[in-house]
């Protein structure tokens, strides 16, 4: 078993160790009653590196990867000082693990800050540090943002071969979670653009404006049950008792993981439902289980795989849709 402490002070992983831990860290990253611990320990330790580029892509794949998670995951949650942080940081990183990044950035600026000046100046600030870090897209070889910028508004400035290496490498940037594998071409072309149209917005001072008239539309135009999803991710509706959090406390015990050894590769059935926690950051409580219900029917059908359907259930005693946990559990051992 591993101390919690362990892993908030970011010490190097060799692969087995690293595996070992992956085996185990999404049920806890998605827990409120711990991931915020780990927050507030990787937050504080990158920054206090200034966000240093060395420092990203020695711990991309790991604890980068992982903070990144627990920042959006409880986006509204944040403080507008980390927001800026991680929006100028990691919103590379989170477009590639899910998260809906356009609308939880949008949401938060325009819904949750009133005054215009405000709005303006706090999304410069974020152009800004955009601008002076100004990392590789990918934190890796791939272009950086400023150069990645000029390609995309100006059509003349790569042949037809040249851009379409460029799409090419930012597909593959993008979709390199497991889950992605069941996104249709389709669904892959419109991540991509809205990608693009993001990176146009984040680097942009002028773009608040186009912002406001998004979030104008959207909140007051669409239907009653997708104004709710908006509502939810300004804040109204995320906070929630404890009781009603989903609970993935199985793998947490006296600050202690438990680690029931090296597993070879996570299943179908765990990767839907890390592929479905990721997609949840911006949908309200109500449209969450209508969502998670009818993803898993259609998966289910996809696959031909009645439990897939099963992964997420009514549970009569408790009056409320749960995880199957001992389903989940139960796979896990047996895929160590």
């Amino acid at each position: 078993m591993i101390d919690l402490q362990f892993l908030r002070t970011l010490p190097p992983l060799d692969t087995e160790k690293k595996q070992e831990i992956e085996s185990v860290i999404y049920g806890i990253l998605y827990d409120p009653k711990v991931s915020e611990n780990f927050f507030n320990a990787w937050h504080d330790f990158f920054k206090k590196q200034n966000f240093s580029l060395d420092l990203i892509r020695d711990t991309y794949d790991s604890y980068w990867k992982w903070y990144t998670i627990v920042s959006w995951q409880h986006f509204f949650s944040r403080t507008p000082d980390q927001i800026s942080e991680i929006v100028s940081t990691q919103f590379a990183m989170a477009f590639r693990l899910g998260f809906d990044v356009s609308n939880l950035y949008r949401n938060f600026l325009i819904g949750s800050i009133p005054d215009e000046s405000v709005q303006n100046s706090f999304h410069a600030a974020i152009v800004n540090s955009i601008k002076d870090f100004n990392y590789p897209y990918d934190y890796h070889g791939g272009k950086n943002m400023l150069s990645l910028v000029k390609d995309i508004q100006d059509a003349t400035s790569l042949d037809i071969f040249e851009r379409s290496a460029l799409y090419a490498d930012i597909e593959k940037f993008l979709f390199q979670e497991p889950e992605f594998e069941l996104y249709s071409s389709d669904k892959k072309v419109e991540r991509i653009r809205v990608f693009f149209q993001f990176i146009g917005i984040i680097t942009d001072t002028r773009s608040v404006a186009d912002l406001r008239i998004q979030y104008l539309n959207t909140a007051t135009y669409l239907s009653t049950s997708v104004e709710s999803v908006i509502l939810g991710s300004l804040g109204f509706n995320f906070l929630r008792s404890n009781e009603e959090r989903q609970k993935n406390s199985d793998f947490v015990e006296d600050n202690t993981i438990f680690l029931g050894g090296k597993k070879k590769k996570r299943s179908l059935y765990y990767e839907v439902y890390l592929g479905l926690l990721r997609q949840l950051s911006s949908l309200s409580e109500d449209e969450k289980d209508e969502y998670i219900i009818t993803r898993l029917m259609e998966l289910s059908e996809e696959y031909q795989d009645e439990k897939i359907r099963d992964l997420y259930y009514y549970d009569d005693e408790m009056d409320v849709f749960t995880w199957n946990e001992e389903f989940l559990r139960q796979d896990e051992l047996e895929n160590q």
